[in-house]
């Protein structure tokens, strides 16, 4: 099998990242670690000043999703948060950057963030279940059990199939030391 030698790679890779900036994708100020930061209102909103051309520029978001997925491998979680809103804003449908987006929140220490980023994404996608149980989570850690119950809730409604969300519910009851709550739920999978 042959190999592609190393510098060959790092030159199309390079090039794959440059080309959206030269083709006007991104402009240099938009790039990620150079530019100011730019708010992102909620998933699918669009931004004061978008045309409806900018709204699924899928060019763009590519860039900056390559961009972010670079940075978070590197541990630079803040540089991928903000390559990650700017992929968003370039492509508002892209919802696998959109449910990136609040686990990066919690990695750079800003769970309130991530929670109302949740929420937000939750209301406009009711049915999504693993960031209902990542918010589920969330507010667990933050002693919200209440809450937490209520999300498990909704994703044993949505899916009775599905036993996660009933032996989380569970141990969550057990946690509580609402030993009855668990049984009852236990026997309901």
């Amino acid at each position: 099998m042959k190999r592609t030698p190393w510098p060959a790679l790092l030159a199309v890779a390079i090039l794959l990242a440059v080309a959206p900036v030269m083709n006007g994708c991104a402009p240099r100020a938009a790039v990620p670690g150079q530019a100011r930061q730019t708010p992102v209102t909620g998933h699918g909103r669009q931004q004061a000043g978008e045309t409806a051309a900018e709204e699924n520029d899928h060019g763009c978001s590519y860039f900056y999703f390559l961009w972010g997925r670079y940075a978070e491998l590197n541990g630079r979680y803040a540089e991928a948060l903000e390559a990650y809103e700017k992929a968003l804003i370039c492509d508002p449908a892209a919802d696998y950057i959109a449910r990136k987006i609040p686990v990066l929140l919690l990695r750079t220490g800003k769970d309130d963030k991530a929670v109302a980023w949740l929420e937000r994404y939750l209301a406009d996608h009711p049915r999504e279940t693993g960031s209902r149980m990542l918010l589920a989570k969330i507010l667990i850690r933050r002693g919200k059990f209440d809450a937490a119950v209520r999300q498990y809730a909704i994703i044993h409604e949505q899916d009775p199939r599905d036993l996660m969300p009933l032996l989380l519910l569970s141990e969550l009851y057990v946690t509580e030391k609402k030993n009855d709550l668990a049984l009852k739920t236990l026997r309901q999978a």
